[in-house]
C-alpha cells in the first residue's frame, strides 16, 4: 500500500519520481516499437499487392511475350455463298499478332505471309476465334502446296499450335470454321518463337495455381484483405504513418487495385485482351465509336491535323478535354495508332485515379480521423471503374474526386460564417473548370456550388464566369470554322433529351440511338442533325412531349431514379474485388446512405458539409433523369459523393444524438423511403399496364407533336 504523501521520506520520493520516469520511457518506447511494426506492416501488405499487381502489366497492356515481327501478311476469304463477295480486314496487335475479320460469312479464310525470316522464326502459331473450325498450315511445294499441320480448334479457347522445325519455308495459314451465319472474326493470329507465357502467365504469384484462378481468386482475396489491414491498422495505431505520407501508401494501392481489376476484366488468357478488344472497335466503327473517337482525336492532334474526326468535322457532341488528354497520351507514347494509343490512354486513366485518390485521402484527413480518411480513399478505389474505356465517362470519377478535395481543403479553412481564403474559392472553381473543359454535365451543380461558396460576396462569381466563358467561347471558336456556327456548348443537347423518352416504357416511335435522333431530325426538315438548329428544335420538341404526356414524364423521373437507386448506381465492370459493391446496391444500400444524408442535413447535423461533399447527389445525378443516361454509366460522380458525404455520418455520435432531438423529421424521411421501397415498382407497373393513364394528354394535342407516341 503506498504511503501517505505526508508519511513519505525523501528518499522514498526519488524512488518513486524514477519509477514513474521509468514507466513512462518505456510506455513511450513500446509505442514508438508497435507504431514501427505497424509502419513496417503497412508497406508490406502493400508492396504484396503492387507485386500482384506489376506481375499483370504486361497481359493488361500487351496481351502477349514478345512475339516475332511480320512485316507483310494479307488475308483473303472465300464466301459461304458463291454470289457473295468477301473482303477482310486486318488490324495489326502488335509487331507479330493480328485480328482478322471478314465482311461476310464465309466458309475459308486464308493469310499469306510475305516475310520468310518471320515464318522461319516462327515455331508457335496463336490463334483465336469465335466458332470451331480446322488449321492448315501449308507452304508452296511446286505447282501446288503442302500441308505442314492440320489441326481442329475449339471456339473462344487460345490455341497454340507448334509449326514442325523443318516446316522453314511455310508461308500460308488457312482456317476452315464451322458453319455459322455471322462474319469470322479471328481475334487473334500471333507469331512467336516459344509458347512460354501464351497459355497462361508466364509469372505466377503461387506455384502449381492456374494463372486465372489465382489473380481472379487469390489474389483479389489478398488484396481485399490488405485493404482491410491497413485501415484497422491506422485505427488503431493513428501515429503509425505520418499524414504526410500515408496518402500516398493509399495511392499505391490504389494504382495497384486498378491494375489488377484490369487484370482480371480483360485478361487475355480467359476473354478478348484490350488491343484485340479495341481493334474490334476500330474495325466496326472507326472513329465515330465511343471508345474510338477520342483516341483519333488524339492521333489527328498529335499529327497536326486539328482536333477533327473524320477530317474536316469537329466532334460535335464533345467538350475537347478528353480529345486533349488522348493527344498527350498519343505524345508520351511518341504514336499515332490508335490501338497503341488506347493503351496509353488506359495507364494515365489508372494514373489519374490514383493520383486524384490519394489527394482526396490528403485533404480528407484536415477534416476526419486518419483512419476515416484511408478508409473513404479505399472505398473510393474499390468502386467499380470504366477504366479499360477509352471515354470521357472514365475520368469523371477523377474529376470528381478534385472537385471533392478542393471542398474539403475549403471546409477545413472555413471559419464560423462560413467563409474561408479566396485562393480555396479559386481551387473549388478551378476543379470544377478542369470537369467542364472535359463534360459539360457538371455547369449546374458548378453554378449552385459557387453561389454558396460566395455567400453574398457577389465579386467572387467573377470567378466561375469567367472560367466558364473562356473554356466555352475558346472552343466555340475553334468549332466555328468548321461548323460555320458559334455554338457555346456541344451541340447534342436536344439528342440527350430525346433519347431519354424510350428509356423506359412507351409507344416511342423512334430508336433510342444516334440514327434514331438523326431520322426524327431529317424528317422536320434538318439536313444537319447535329446543328444548333436541330438541337434547339429537339429540346423544343422535348418539352412539348413532356407537357403532352404528363404522366409520361413523371413515370420517366420516376423509373429512371429508382433504376439509378438498385442498378444503375456504382456502375462500372463487375469483378472479385468491387463485387459487393453491386450486392449492397440491390439490398438498397445506395438509398439507405442517400436518406443518411438528407436526414443530417434535416436535423441539422453537419449540414453544410454534407450539402457540399454531397453535392452531385442534387445538381448532378437528377440530371440523368430527363436525359440519357446511358445504362447508368453517366452516375458516377454521386456515387463517389455519397460514399464520402455518407459514410463518416455512419460513426458520428452527434448524428444520432440530433436525430433524437428531432424524431419526426427523421421519420419524414423514413416514411419516404418506405414508400419508394414498397410502392415504386408497382405504381411503376400500374401505368404501363393502363395506356389511358400513360398515355393521357389534358393540357396539349399529340397530334401536333412530332414526338407522339403511336397507338399499340
Amino acid at each position: 500500500m503506498i504511503q501517505p504523501e505526508s508519511r513519505v521520506g525523501p528518499s522514498e520520493k526519488i524512488r518513486y519520481a524514477f519509477a514513474a520516469n521509468r514507466t513512462v520511457e518505456l510506455s513511450a518506447k513500446s509505442r514508438r516499437l508497435v507504431d514501427t511494426l505497424v509502419l513496417v506492416a503497412i508497406v508490406a501488405a502493400i508492396g504484396l499487392a503492387g507485386y500482384i499487381s506489376r506481375l499483370l502489366s504486361r497481359d493488361v497492356f500487351s496481351g502477349v511475350p514478345q512475339s516475332v515481327p511480320v512485316s507483310t501478311i494479307a488475308a483473303t476469304c472465300q464466301a459461304d455463298v458463291e454470289s457473295r463477295t468477301c473482303a477482310t480486314v486486318v488490324i495489326a496487335l502488335n509487331p507479330g499478332r493480328f485480328r482478322v475479320e471478314t465482311s461476310v460469312p464465309t466458309s475459308r479464310l486464308t493469310v499469306t505471309v510475305g516475310d520468310p525470316s518471320a515464318t522461319a522464326r516462327s515455331r508457335f502459331l496463336l490463334l483465336r476465334t469465335g466458332v470451331p473450325g480446322r488449321l492448315l498450315i501449308e507452304a508452296d511445294a511446286g505447282a501446288g502446296t503442302e500441308e505442314i499441320l492440320s489441326a481442329d480448334l475449339r471456339a473462344g479457347d487460345r490455341s497454340v499450335n507448334a509449326v514442325p522445325a523443318r516446316a522453314s519455308d511455310w508461308n500460308r495459314m488457312t482456317f476452315i470454321p464451322a458453319p455459322t451465319p455471322e462474319p469470322l472474326v479471328i481475334d487473334e493470329l500471333g507469331f512467336f518463337e516459344d509458347q512460354v507465357g501464351l497459355a497462361g502467365p508466364s509469372k505466377l504469384l503461387f506455384f502449381h495455381m492456374p494463372g486465372v484462378r489465382t489473380y481472379s481468386i487469390y489474389s483479389a482475396t489478398a488484396t481485399l484483405a490488405v485493404c482491410a489491414f491497413v485501415v484497422l491498422a491506422v485505427w488503431f495505431a493513428p501515429a503509425a504513418v505520418p499524414n504526410g505520407i500515408g496518402p500516398w501508401f493509399i495511392a499505391v494501392l490504389c494504382f495497384s487495385i486498378c491494375m489488377l481489376e484490369l487484370g482480371i476484366s480483360y485478361s487475355p488468357h480467359r476473354t478478348r485482351d484490350l488491343r484485340s478488344m479495341y481493334a474490334g472497335e476500330v474495325a466496326h466503327f472507326g472513329g465515330t465509336g465511343n471508345l474510338t473517337g477520342g483516341l483519333y482525336e488524339g492521333s489527328r492532334i498529335v499529327q497536326g491535323l486539328g482536333q477533327t474526326v473524320p477530317p474536316g468535322i469537329v466532334p460535335w457532341h464533345r467538350m475537347p478535354g478528353y480529345g486533349l488528354f488522348c493527344a498527350l497520351a498519343a505524345a508520351v507514347g511518341r504514336t499515332t495508332d490508335v490501338i497503341d494509343i488506347a493503351m496509353v490512354v488506359i495507364a494515365l486513366q489508372v494514373i489519374l485515379y490514383s493520383v486524384t485518390v490519394g489527394l482526396f485521402v490528403l485533404a480528407a484527413q484536415r477534416v476526419f480521423r486518419p483512419w476515416m480518411a484511408w478508409l473513404l480513399g479505399l472505398s473510393i478505389a474499390l468502386l467499380p471503374k470504366q477504366l479499360g474505356n477509352t471515354q470521357v465517362d472514365s475520368i469523371i470519377a477523377p474529376m470528381s474526386l478534385l472537385v471533392l478535395t478542393a471542398l474539403l481543403v475549403y471546409l477545413a479553412d472555413e471559419n464560423d460564417e462560413g467563409r474561408t481564403r479566396f485562393r480555396w474559392f479559386l481551387l473549388v472553381n478551378g476543379a470544377f473548370a478542369l470537369w467542364f473543359f472535359m463534360r459539360n454535365d457538371v455547369l449546374p451543380g458548378w453554378i449552385a456550388i459557387a453561389l454558396v461558396l460566395a455567400h453574398r460576396r457577389w465579386r467572387y462569381l467573377a470567378v466561375p464566369v469567367i472560367l466558364i466563358v473562356t473554356i466555352a467561347l475558346a472552343w466555340a471558336f475553334y468549332k466555328q470554322p468548321y461548323k460555320h456556327e458559334l455554338d457555346l456548348m456541344p451541340t447534342n443537347t436536344g439528342e440527350v433529351l430525346f433519347l431519354s423518352l424510350c428509356e423506359v416504357p412507351g409507344a416511342f416511335p423512334y430508336e433510342c440511338t444516334d440514327e434514331g435522333y438523326f431520322d426524327w431530325a431529317r424528317g422536320i426538315g434538318q439536313s444537319d442533325p447535329t446543328s444548333n438548329k436541330a438541337s434547339h428544335l429537339a429540346v423544343a420538341a422535348v418539352l412539348r412531349h413532356w407537357m403532352t404526356y404528363p404522366v409520361h414524364f413523371t413515370l420517366m423521373v420516376g423509373a429512371k431514379f429508382r433504376r439509378c437507386m438498385f442498378t444503375t448506381c456504382w456502375s462500372g465492370i463487375q469483378t472479385p474485388l468491387n463485387w459487393s459493391y453491386h450486392i449492397i446496391r440491390e439490398a438498397g444500400a445506395f438509398v439507405m446512405l442517400l436518406a443518411l444524408v438528407i436526414v443530417s442535413m434535416a436535423v441539422n447535423h453537419e449540414r453544410r458539409r454534407s450539402f457540399l461533399l454531397g453535392w452531385a447527389l442534387f445538381f448532378n445525378m437528377p440530371l440523368f433523369f430527363v436525359v440519357y443516361e446511358s445504362g447508368g454509366r453517366f452516375n458516377v460522380a454521386a456515387g463517389v459523393s455519397l460514399l464520402v458525404a455518407a459514410i463518416p455520418l455512419l460513426f458520428e455520435p452527434g448524428l444520432y444524438a440530433q436525430m433524437a432531438r428531432h424524431p419526426w423529421r427523421v421519420a419524414a424521411v423514413a416514411a419516404c423511403v418506405a414508400a419508394f421501397f414498397v410502392g415504386g415498382r408497382h405504381v411503376e407497373e400500374w401505368i404501363v399496364k393502363n395506356d389511358s393513364l400513360h398515355y393521357w394528354a389534358p393540357l396539349l394535342d399529340p397530334g401536333k407533336s412530332t414526338l407522339r407516341f403511336t397507338s399499340r
